[in-house]
């Protein structure tokens, strides 16, 4: 059992200082009052899922869960850790691709340098805000799930990705499809302040994707230990017209167990016992039992959805809860006999750019 998974973000406004970055590859210094929401025009997505709700999604491949959460830092917490993160150097480096068209830091337990993509990228240890975080995000998942008997072994945290997306780069940046696969990461959390974008996720065998909503001050986790094994995900550059503003993302990783010398929850999460005034569990009586795809996720109810063909689905909601983070939507698939698509190589590991 998880314990004393919840608590008050302290004030880091010690840490919030002006910094100048020697490094020619640094970003351009982030100013807190440029971090805010910025809508972003919606692609058509047509024929695909769409999540731009709260709730607990079930995915094709077995054990595998999109969570989605928005507001989940109160006014003070949000100031708090964006007065922190802005002053955090992030670098304009290099992938397997060439330039990468974000800038990012990796962070470790020990500071040594993260690895993808077959290079070492710039990296330093977990600052105190992302460690406090961390904590907090990984308590309202681990909560959601457990209200639903889905068992989380992912407690220990390991490492992060800081990256800023900005009108520095092409069309606000980009990261392509990719697996956060470097290690057995059964839990990736992606908190996002600023503009608005979105995360699509793809499916290894059935090709279809899942596009999932990013907006200021949101949680999205990845769930599930084949996730990663089974899926990819990536973020699109914005629309060529399109204003640019600033996105700041936090991607977060978790073992189950401290291998790489993660620290588990029970160990580091400060003592404390702070409720978070968004997770009572209220039943919402205006959803019927049988529900159309459109209501739950803004697709339209002609969705390629999971199956790698536009046929229609039927959705039942075995379960719907709210508010916000305990909305459960169990998906059973019924769906046209339609031949099986064309599939990867199996064992085919996609490089990020």
């Amino acid at each position: 059992m998880i314990r004393n998974l919840t608590f008050e973000m302290s004030s880091l406004s010690s840490l919030a200082k002006a910094a100048s970055f020697a490094n020619p590859l640094a970003h351009p210094h982030v100013l807190p009052t440029s971090v805010v929401p910025r809508s972003c025009i919606r692609p058509a997505f047509k024929g695909q899922m769409v999540v731009d709700r709260d709730g607990l999604y079930e995915l094709s491949q077995p054990g595998c869960f999109l969570f989605a959460s928005s507001n989940v830092l109160n006014a003070a917490e949000r100031e708090s850790y964006l007065q922190s993160a802005a002053v955090v150097e992030r670098r304009m480096g290099h992938s397997g691709f060439g330039p990468k068209p974000r800038a990012e830091v990796c962070y470790t337990h020990n500071g040594q340098p993260y690895k993808y993509s077959g290079k070492a990228h710039y990296t330093t240890s977990h600052p105190p805000h992302v460690e406090k975080l961390a904590y907090k995000l990984l308590g309202l998942v681990s909560m959601g799930l457990e209200r639903h008997k889905i068992p989380n072994p992912y407690t220990c945290l390991s490492n992060a990705v800081d990256i800023v997306y900005s009108d520095v780069f092409r069309r606000g940046g980009s990261i392509s499809a990719h697996k956060d696969d470097e290690q057995k990461w059964g839990l990736v959390l992606i908190f996002s302040l600023g503009q608005t974008r979105w995360l699509r996720v793809r499916d290894d065998d059935t090709r279809a994707f899942c596009n999932v909503k990013l907006e200021d001050n949101s949680l999205v986790a990845m769930v599930g230990r084949d996730f990663q094994t089974c899926f990819t995900h990536q973020v699109d550059k914005l629309f060529p017209a399109e204003k640019v503003g600033v996105r700041l993302s936090l991607n977060i990783r978790y073992l189950a167990d401290g291998g790489d010398g993660s620290l588990p929850v029970d160990v580091a999460v400060p003592p404390g016992d702070v409720g978070l005034e968004h997770n009572s569990v209220v039943a919402d009586s205006k959803f019927s039992s049988l529900v159309d795809v459109s209501n739950i996720s803004g697709a339209s109810p002609l969705v390629s959805g999971f199956s790698g063909a536009e046929v229609p689905m039927s959705i039942c909601a075995t379960e719907i809860i709210s508010p916000r983070l305990d909305t459960w939507v169990g998906l059973r698939r019924s769906l046209l006999n339609e031949p099986a698509p064309l599939t990867l190589p199996p064992g085919k590991r996609r490089k990020r750019a």
